[in-house]
């Protein structure tokens, strides 16, 4: 079976777990219903699609707004953005949301400029800032530009391990330099934790589901284990 078939399994059995405990016409069938074809891989964490759901329902039994939190990269913010905007109106078409767009100031991939010289290069922050404004979907944009040193991050963690395996297994460096990849994946784990840690801050009386658009879904682990996402397909 290939990786998308993979996917595209663990996905069903996902989405028949989530309807599970919900009334076939409610409105949180009807967000899932539309959510579900949207996503790629299934929600996160593993396993939790029924929890998910429930919440959801009590949510919106309760007229609770759900909290949502989209994670946007400047550099892909433009092409993202109607993604984003589709998934946020589908919940907004059968429940009260409130939505915060969190625009961050990624880790780029260094680019070698000589022998073991590697520059980070800026990203268009204040650009993807005003793009999302002007789709005007969001309550709030909100940036997120201080991470935390990565460095830190001892060898062992089994996180900072797979990221470095997944990175590898790109091929998409002209050489194969495990320093530049340890640094590389200290810096995206150490974003990711970041990230995580501001969703499951935010103030909530519901449901909390982040928002994002990993091209594999096994990158979600590296935002923590007590937050909800929904990782939606980017064509």
């Amino acid at each position: 079976m290939s990786e998308q078939d993979s996917f595209s399994a663990q996905l069903k059995s996902d989405e028949n777990k989530a309807f599970r405990n919900l009334e076939p016409d409610s409105p949180a069938t009807q967000i899932l219903r539309k959510l579900y074809p949207l996503l790629r891989g299934p929600l996160y964490p593993k396993g939790k699609a029924s929890e998910i759901a429930e919440l959801l329902e009590t949510t919106i039994d309760k007229g609770k707004p759900v909290t949502l939190l989209a994670v946007i990269a400047p550099e892909t913010a433009v092409k993202e953005l109607p993604f984003f905007k589709r998934a946020i109106g589908i919940l907004r078409s059968q429940c009260q949301s409130t939505a915060t767009a969190l625009i961050v100031d990624w880790p780029a991939k260094p680019v070698k400029t000589a022998p073991g010289t590697y520059l980070q290069p800026g990203a268009p922050l204040t650009e993807a800032v005003k793009a999302t404004k002007d789709i005007r979907t969001f309550n709030l944009v909100q940036t997120i530009t201080s991470i935390p040193d990565g460095t830190a991050i001892p060898e062992q963690d089994q996180d900072l391990k797979w990221l470095i395996n997944y990175l590898l297994r790109q091929g998409t460096w002209g050489d194969n330099d495990y320093r530049v990849f340890g640094f590389l994946a200290r810096e995206q784990l150490a974003a990711r934790r970041e990230i995580g840690r501001v969703i499951s801050e935010t103030p909530s009386d519901g449901l909390r589901l982040g928002l994002t658009t990993e091209l594999n879904p096994g990158l979600l682990r590296c935002y923590g284990r007590n937050i909800y996402l929904a990782n939606l397909k980017v064509k």
